[in-house]
């Protein structure tokens, strides 16, 4: 599920994803290799963008029991723009879609 909040300065885009932190870092990693550089607090990012800048927040949700036999992790991921145009939230976002594909089939 995502929801898309529209609003100046920026936008907000709030997901829940099926991984854990651990899974949510290294597939951020594809997009900023340097963690360290843009870690904050526990499961806070900011990544600089040409103009502006992204925030990302992750925080860890009740897993999801599946038939009662598989649970799956779940966290909600926030996504904000900060001064940033339109071209430049597409092009990130583009590149986050990627970083978080998983294989399948």
């Amino acid at each position: 599920m995502s929801i898309f909040v529209a609003g100046e300065p920026g936008e907000t885009i709030e997901k829940t994803m099926t991984l854990t932190v651990a899974e949510f870092e290294k597939s951020l990693a594809r997009i900023e290799p340097d963690l360290a550089r843009i870690r904050g607090a526990p499961g806070r990012y900011r990544l600089a963008l040409e103009a502006g800048a992204v925030e990302l927040k992750v925080d860890v949700l009740e897993p999801m029991l599946m038939g009662g036999l598989v649970e799956l992790p779940r966290c909600k991921v926030v996504i904000a723009f900060e001064d940033t145009v339109p071209d430049q939230r597409a092009v990130f976002l583009n590149k986050f879609d990627q970083a978080f594909q998983r294989g399948g089939g």
